[in-house]
């Protein structure tokens, strides 16, 4: 509180949960994570883009991987309810306004040379309503090599862990990348939360 010419101002509640990378153990089984790779691969991929509306031939990619969608059906909507569920609890701490899950889930396959470079999940047109970002590691470490999953911690790059079946939530603005892949296969599902614009 201080005084501004005869107001009395108060400062709004802080919150130190804003730059938080948290780490969610057993989302899914590990009958359910092959469950879901099974439905992952029984989709049609496609090479990932940073953003579908930019055309990346006259630039270095930012990404290489391949991606399918899971689009909300009676097939997998127990996976939207777990994120769902998850999200509730996690945004206990980040205290944003989020309205739901507006976006299909990325299933993403990440082979040998694969990589995405360092960007974030909030950006232009609908990509400014993500408030919270969820990766879901499908695959067990020992299945591949390289891949790591990093944030940006103190100026310095950081991995964050990696279970099968667990996940990890960060802020949609969050700089975040995934390392090239050495060697094996890397699975994951990546969901976004939305709400009204941040203010």
């Amino acid at each position: 509180m201080y005084a501004k010419g005869s107001q009395l101002v108060f400062m709004p509640a802080t919150n130190d949960s804003l730059n938080t990378i948290f780490d969610y153990k057993n989302l899914f089984t590990q009958e359910e994570c092959d469950k879901i790779i099974a439905l992952g691969k029984s989709m049609t991929e496609k090479e990932g883009k940073l953003d579908p509306s930019v055309d990346e031939t006259e630039v270095a990619p930012a990404r290489s991987s391949k991606v399918a969608w899971f689009h909300l059906n009676e097939d997998n909507q127990w996976i939207f309810e777990r994120v769902k569920a998850l999200v509730e609890l996690v945004n206990e701490h980040y205290k944003f306004e989020i309205s739901g899950m507006f976006e299909a889930i990325q299933f993403s396959r990440y082979d040998e040379g694969d990589f995405y470079h360092w960007h974030q999940d909030l950006g232009p047109g609908t990509y400014s309503i993500r408030k919270i970002s969820v990766v879901i590691h499908l695959s067990a470490p020992e299945d591949f090599t390289g891949g790591e999953l990093q944030t940006m911690q103190s100026g310095q790059p950081a991995s964050c862990q990696w279970e099968r079946g667990s996940a990890t939530i960060m802020p949609a603005y969050e700089a975040h990348r995934v390392t090239k892949l050495e060697s094996g296969h890397r699975h994951s599902l990546v969901c976004w939360v939305s709400g009204p614009h941040f203010k």
